[in-house]
């Protein structure tokens, strides 16, 4: 169910504090700031779907600044996607600056500092998750950050369309579909904000982009191999494994943190297959590269919401439901 806040039935000399309380709440702590006192509007309707959260923002013109200080207070390690619909505004992060237009997309990481600045009145649909869910999709994921994403054509016109699509009918989703959802978020998104529009520094130069990308394909398809390390992977591809962990640090997560997402996804997948209804959910996690049945269960919770039986029955639920 949707949660609705506004400003509307807070008195007016209070309604601007009201309004940061709700926003700290709703996304982390951070700082509210405005030029102008006086009565202030501001509404916000937040919606989950798995383990995203849609939320419908229109306000009056502000700055928000996510300072070290309020990080220190609190990490909860969250991506932030937003499709600006109306108003102007801009959002600055590791020295960039990306002005927005109605349509644009951008992203910002809550685990640095960041500013948003909205000269007008202003609407945004916000798309917020844990940040390890979409780190691992991106080729640089601190150089996808501030960066503004035009989404009136191309790949960004069909991860626009889609959000929004999302952001109208989100309250009205069946709880069984939200997985494939915000599979398809994070797909779009790392689509869209996948190719760096500018190398951050000599690390993420296209060489080192390039050799990361051949390691990642390497993982991809050795999934299967419970015991593949990282000295292993750096053998096969004659670098170090110090050099190997710098590549890895493109991806914003290390080289077992990625492996487990690829591993977790394929594991989905081959639940939701009805090919596979067969097999038992450990013959499946073993034969994605995991070697302890209590380990998969507890990941695959985490990361999906729901345990992989459950995860299965849904899945299969919801076939029979269409097709019937």
């Amino acid at each position: 169910m949707g949660s609705l806040l506004t400003t509307a039935r807070v008195p007016a000399r209070e309604q601007f504090d009201f309004w940061h309380e709700v926003v700290c709440r709703q996304f982390v702590p951070l700082d509210t700031r405005r030029e102008e006192s006086g009565p202030f509007q501001g509404c916000l309707d937040a919606t989950q779907v798995g383990g995203l959260v849609v939320t419908d923002i229109t306000a009056d013109p502000q700055q928000v600044v996510r300072s070290c200080q309020s990080i220190a207070s609190s990490d909860p390690d969250l991506i932030m996607a937003c499709l600006h619909l109306e108003g102007m505004g801009a959002v600055e992060q590791d020295e960039r600056l990306a002005w927005l237009s109605p349509g644009d997309l951008v992203m910002f990481d809550s685990t640095r500092p960041y500013r948003l600045l909205f000269d007008s009145r202003f609407r945004q649909l916000v798309f917020h998750f844990p940040r390890q869910r979409l780190l691992p999709r991106l080729v640089a994921p601190r150089a996808a950050m501030a960066v503004s994403v035009n989404g009136r054509a191309g790949v960004g016109r069909l991860a626009a369309d889609f959000l929004r699509s999302l952001g109208e009918q989100a309250g009205a989703l069946d709880v069984r579909s939200a997985p494939t959802i915000v599979e398809q978020v994070l797909g779009l998104l790392a689509l869209a904000f996948g190719t760096p529009s500018e190398p951050e520094d000599e690390p993420a130069s296209p060489a080192h982009l390039a050799r990361l990308r051949r390691l990642q394909a390497y993982l991809e398809e050795h999934l299967s191999e419970p015991e593949l390390s990282p000295a292993d992977l750096a053998a096969a591809h004659h670098i170090s494994v110090r050099y190997l962990h710098r590549l890895f640090e493109l991806s914003g997560c290390s080289m077992g943190d990625w492996l487990r997402e690829r591993r977790l996804v394929r594991c989905a997948a081959s639940l939701r297959d009805t090919r596979q209804a067969g097999r038992s959910v450990s013959e499946i996690a073993f034969a994605w590269g995991f070697n302890d049945a209590s380990h998969f269960s507890r990941a695959f919770k985490q990361r999906f919401g729901m345990s992989p039986k459950e995860y299965r029955a849904r899945a299969c639920s919801a076939g029979s439901t269409e097709t019937g």
